[in-house]
């Protein structure tokens, strides 16, 4: 919920797994590229992405790299859905109780949301490792440029 209406994901996807993953297979960016990225996001993760890294079980790409990216996905999606519960907490406690509470919540929520940015800054972190291992094949290397050039 939190992602959708932020477009976390959306923006992660873009940003650090399709444009780079693009950018080593040498496919030309530009807005026309990137308007079918967005538009197409869900099955070029899947043909690009997800293809060489489903799961820890399944990955084509070195496992260890996986299991990390999902772990730091974990704990940024666990620090991000209560900040959201807290801020609404320091706001009613404005509201209705007192303003010595919304301190407190505003504390909190501040905290988390520190947080959680270094945590993305790790799954970022985390998923150029992976882009990197997959690009560190030839053979996918062509396969991701024909998806890429079949858009």
């Amino acid at each position: 919920m939190i992602s959708n209406l932020f477009m976390v994901r959306v923006k992660f996807d873009e940003s650090q797994i399709l444009l780079p993953l693009a950018k080593g297979v040498n496919q030309k960016i530009d807005p026309d590229f990137l308007k079918k990225i967005r538009k197409k996001r869900y099955e070029l993760m899947r043909d690009t992405f997800y293809k060489y890294a489903p799961n820890v079980d399944n990955s084509v790409i070195n496992a260890q790299l996986v299991a990390t990216a999902l772990d730091r996905w974990a704990w940024f999606w666990s620090f991000i859905e209560p900040t959201i519960i807290l801020l609404l907490s320091a706001i009613i406690a404005w509201w209705q109780i007192s303003f010595k509470y919304s301190l407190l919540y505003f504390g909190v929520t501040i905290v988390f949301i520190l947080v959680a940015i270094f945590i993305y800054s790790s799954c970022k972190r985390a998923a150029k490792y992976e882009v990197d291992d997959i690009l560190n094949d030839n053979n996918r290397k062509t396969e991701i440029k024909g998806v890429f050039n079949a858009l």
